[in-house]
């Protein structure tokens, strides 16, 4: 047997072939009339892809389904939803109406398969309308939590797709050893911004190489260029994404690759399969086909029988090793070094390996004329299998072709229609018979047919495609607006034979715009009627140039006034935060939830939570603003902070009643003593002055006690950082075990805090009852360490509280700052500890770090800015206590009260009137209200309390001053009682010399 140069056999083997061919010719009859009478029950599929049939992994995706279906009785259908390029509302109502239209005329399919997220995304819409009781398989899909998800769904499963970025980098390392830097080269997108947060988190476990970035959001296409012109020789690029420059100027994939190629001669990797052979060198990459494939494999697993709900969601993405051998060449990376099942595309093969069959049976047929026939024969069985497998590639391409919507049109040379798909039939309405061999100006307007011509002649000249919109004409004359994309077709040889068209029908983007024309009306009304604040603004200078009703309704600003001023003119927003949202703007493109305090017409506060992004009105940018009122949230969480407060104190009641009663014992102890004492000029006076230490002793106990527990925000003032977190810890060490042992280590110069004194303490005591609570069964070593640290040329006071119990493992490392996360038994606390010392560290802008292992105990360290300046507060003169001579209206319902203020009152010099009784106390002032100078209250005493009899006083003399006394009081405070008019505040219990000269300086003002 021999073959021709063209293949054909010749010789005397001509009627063998015959025979053979006739045999099969019958054989292949009775298969086919076999199998069409089975043709009824042949299995239907329906893919719903995300894009268009021009997407790069498209034809992968196919080829991967197809193969796995081949010799199946199934039959595929496919549905592109063009969402990449037709995003909104509106393109996917119109799908879905569409689909919904030919569901209704077609038999029910037996299974879904969905390619990529927003096919997923609407099959899960439509799953109990259009797709009701049908098994639906997914692959392709980055959104790894909507597919585990799925898990739950008892008639969806399917294939996750994920990047494998850490074996490539490591890949990198090993191919190219001498490699130092790895750059990853991304943009923007979401994709590509989501690829640069995983970059960044393999950055801490990688130490084979330097990891860096190269960001499209930071750069022009220009200077894209000059900086890869001066990237280092030992430098290594992963493409992770690069569609858009900084301003926003956008190339599609093979135009971007090429521009990094054209200035970059290093070596370029890559996560996704396209790239490979134009340009990338290879990596551990996405393959479309093996996700095709492995879906496949589901969906006929499904169709055998198999049950959906007991198919897990695949998470481990079936990746593949891919390279270009003519890059592994140029950058002289051995075979060897590639991973095992590497897939090395353009790889010559060798002559033996391909035609080793042949080559023994030549040699073979010169030893054996019996051997020589039978490899004769196998060589004629691969050329059928190989004939039948090119058969079976043309049918799989023709039904692709046919199953799509759009028009598939191939043109000859001249013109002419040489083949016309079932979509080009259902676009123009002519059948293949009535238009194949016509000349395609059949279905062009007469005034188009220039420009017709002109794309074809240049489609034809070079070596690339011809994308433009249009008008085409339909078989009764109607005009359509169509999206077409020419591509050259060649022989062999190279030589050009004419033309194929992929045509698409664009009306529906012309309803679009329609509809957004229209639209716009409805957006005006919906702006106006939203429920959240919402304001429309240029972007040069701010004016507002649009506020809607919730706006004017919430604020109190007047539209008229609002519109044609900025905000920071009308005062709705300071200039700090206008700055902070236009470099935010600078910065990212939009503004997400950005927590701000404004300011209402009436001048009172409002806490927001503000968006903004730019909207394109009438072809010019705006700036679109909404703001939610979360007054009423942020006031709940003061009341949830104030608790926990509460719950802190709850736990120091054991430390307080310790202090409380080494106080009390001092003070009876001295006073017996003082009654006791023989000699009373000296030692008596001794003996009282240790009652009064203690007494202050207990004073300053309470007033901490009033100013942790107290419901207002807390004032910031420069605090010595050593001295509190001493005090926090005196208060704390009685309430502890014997069990507990505690180890300070204090630098009493750490440094000064700018901060709420009161919040220091919690912090303190929050960190260390959790340590005591992790030691509380075995007991242990509590230790706090404060010192002074250096964090990025930045000074702060570090605070380091560790324990010795029994450590924290990851998991519960990673959600330890969560509200009401806890690990406690029921009633050992709220959860809310660590989250308030997070909240409260980085609202000073500070930050918190954990070092713990299981079984070595856990240390926090807490960095607070340090401050400049000195420790706030008043010193005291060593001088005379003040006397005067005025009358004064001492009033309080504890009678040892009043006989000791009358009594100390009157050695300062005053001519005093006091009271039990408040309501004898205001009937003495209105019989004579100008007969007292000053009046001295008591707050908290029945029938009328100190503020009301304040009140009634004024009422009668506006002018008289009147000093209010509290030992502890929820219904007002200092602010508030100096707003109603009086004068000053004083807390109990009264001391001599501080009453003194808080009276002279009422009375001298």
């Amino acid at each position: 047997m021999r073959f021709n140069n063209k293949g054909r056999i010749t010789g005397g083997w001509k009627n063998f072939v015959k025979t053979t061919f006739l045999g099969v010719a019958a054989i292949l009859f009775v298969l086919h009339a076999y199998s069409f009478s089975y043709a009824a029950v042949k299995k239907r599929v329906l893919l719903v892809s995300s894009y268009h049939p021009a997407f790069p992994t498209f034809f992968q995706q196919i080829d991967g389904i197809k193969d796995r279906f081949s010799g199946e009785d199934i039959y595929l259908d496919i549905e592109f939803m063009d969402s990449k390029r037709f995003p909104g509302s509106v393109s996917r109502g119109q799908f879905i109406e569409l689909l919904a239209s030919k569901l209704s005329r077609t038999e029910p399919y037996d299974a879904v398969m969905t390619a990529d997220d927003n096919a997923l995304v609407f099959a899960l819409e439509q799953q109990k309308n259009l797709f009701k009781d049908t098994p639906i398989v997914f692959f392709g899909i980055n959104n790894r939590l909507l597919a585990q998800q799925q898990n739950d769904n008892p008639l969806v499963t399917g294939i996750v797709e994920a990047v494998s970025m850490k074996d490539t980098i490591e890949l990198i390392s090993r191919l190219q050893p001498e490699t130092k830097k790895v750059i990853a080269i991304v943009d923007g997108t979401p994709s590509g911004q989501g690829d640069l947060t995983k970059f960044h988190q393999i950055a801490e476990h990688v130490d084979t190489v330097e990891l860096s970035e190269i960001s499209l959001t930071r750069l022009t296409w220009q200077e894209l260029a000059k900086t890869l012109q001066n990237v280092s020789s030992d430098s290594a690029l992963l493409l992770l994404s690069a569609y858009k420059d900084k301003n926003n100027v956008t190339m599609e994939f093979q135009d971007s690759l090429n521009f990094i190629k054209d200035h970059r001669a290093g070596s370029i990797y890559h996560l996704w399969y396209h790239g490979i052979g134009s340009g990338v060198v290879g990596g551990k990459v996405i393959s479309q086909y093996e996700q095709g494939n492995v879906a496949a494999k589901v969906v006929l697993n499904v169709l055998n029988g198999a049950a959906v709900e007991q198919i897990t969601v695949t998470e481990d993405s079936p990746n593949r090793y891919v390279f270009d051998f003519h890059l592994l060449q140029k950058y002289q990376i051995p075979i060897s070094r590639l991973p095992a099942e590497s897939i090395v595309l353009n790889q010559p093969s060798s002559f033996y390996k391909e035609f080793k069959h042949i080559i023994w049976g030549i040699t073979c047929g010169f030893v054996v004329l019996l051997l020589a026939l039978f490899f004769s024969m196998l060589n004629i069985v691969r050329r059928k299998n190989v004939e039948r497998q090119l058969r079976a590639g043309e049918e799989k391409y023709r039904s692709l072709i046919e199953g799509t919507s759009d028009a598939v049109i191939s043109i000859d040379s001249h013109g002419s229609v040489v083949s016309w798909n079932t979509g080009a039939t259902n676009m123009f309405g002519f059948s293949p018979g009535e238009i194949v061999g016509k000349h395609i100006g059949a279905i062009t307007p007469k005034e188009l047919r220039g420009q017709q011509r002109k794309m074809l002649e240049k489609v034809r000249a070079t070596d690339d495609h011809q994308r433009y919109k249009t008008f085409r004409l339909t078989k009764d004359g109607t005009k359509v607006p169509v999206d077409i994309l020419l591509h050259r077709k060649c022989d062999a040889d190279g030589t050009v034979i004419g033309t194929s068209a992929f045509i698409r029908d664009i009306t529906e983007q012309h309803n679009i715009e329609k509809a957004l024309r229209a639209s716009e009306m409805k957006f005006s009304k919906a702006f106006q009627s939203a429920p959240l604040l919402m304001t429309i603004s240029a972007v040069e200078d701010g004016v507002y140039l649009d506020v809607n009703d919730a706006f004017t309704q919430t604020t109190g600003y007047r539209r008229e006034k609002a519109i044609g001023t900025s905000s920071v003119e009308l005062g709705f927003i300071n200039v700090q935060a206008r700055d902070q949202i236009k470099q935010e703007m600078i910065n990212k493109g939009y503004v997400h939830d950005l927590e701000l305090e404004l300011k209402k017409a009436d001048g009172s506060g409002l806490c927001c939570l503000y968006s903004g992004e730019f909207i394109e009105v009438g072809g010019t940018n705006r700036l679109l603003s909404i703001a939610t009122d979360i007054t009423a949230r942020r006031k709940l969480e003061k009341d949830l902070l104030q608790s926990q407060k509460m719950e802190a104190i709850g736990t120091l009641a054991g430390g307080i009643a310790h202090d409380f009663n080494n106080i009390l014992a001092a003070m009876i102890g001295y006073t017996e003593i003082a009654l006791e004492e023989r000699h009373p000029a000296a030692n008596r006076a001794r003996h009282l002055n240790k009652v009064l230490d203690a007494g202050e002793r207990a004073k300053g106990l309470v007033r901490q006690i009033l100013t942790f527990s107290r419901q207002s925000s807390t004032e910031k003032v420069r605090i010595q950082s050593a001295d509190r977190v001493q005090e926090a810890l005196k208060i704390l060490r009685p309430s502890l075990p014997s069990t507990i042992e505690i180890s300070t280590d204090i630098d009493p110069e750490a440094g000064v805090l700018f901060m709420g004194a009161t919040q220091l303490n919690q912090i303190v005591m929050n960190l260390c009852t959790n340590a005591f609570h992790a030691m509380e069964k075995k007991g242990g070593k509590l230790s706090v360490s404060l010192k002074r640290a250096t964090v990025d040329s930045t000074g702060y006071v570090q605070l380091s509280v560790s324990d010795t119990g029994a450590g924290i493992d990851p998991g519960t490392k990673k959600r330890i700052f969560e509200p009401y996360f806890t690990t406690k038994e029921t009633g050992k606390g709220t959860g809310m500890g660590l989250a308030i010392v997070h909240g409260l560290v980085t609202s000073y802008k500070g930050f918190v770090s954990i070092d713990s292992e299981l079984g070595k105990g856990t240390t926090v360290h807490v960095y607070l800015p340090a401050s400049q300046g000195r420790v706030d507060g008043n010193s005291e003169a060593v001088c005379a206590v003040p006397t005067g001579n005025e009358s004064i209206l001492f009033v309080d319902d504890e009678e040892l009260i009043t006989t000791m203020g009358k009594t100390m009152l009157e050695r300062l010099g005053y001519r005093v009137t006091a009271s039990t009784s408040s309501c004898e106390a205001l009937e003495t002032f209105r019989n004579e209200p100008d007969q007292f100078d000053l009046v001295i209250t008591d707050q908290t005493m029945p029938k009328i309390t100190g503020v009301e009899l304040a009140q009634r006083m004024m009422q009668i003399r506006p002018d008289i001053p009147i000093i209010l006394c509290t030992g502890y009081s929820a219904i007002t405070s200092e602010t508030e009682a100096k707003l109603l008019g009086i004068k000053a505040f004083a807390y109990k219990p009264l001391v001599k010399k501080q009453l003194a000269g808080l009276l002279r300086s009422v009375l001298d003002s």
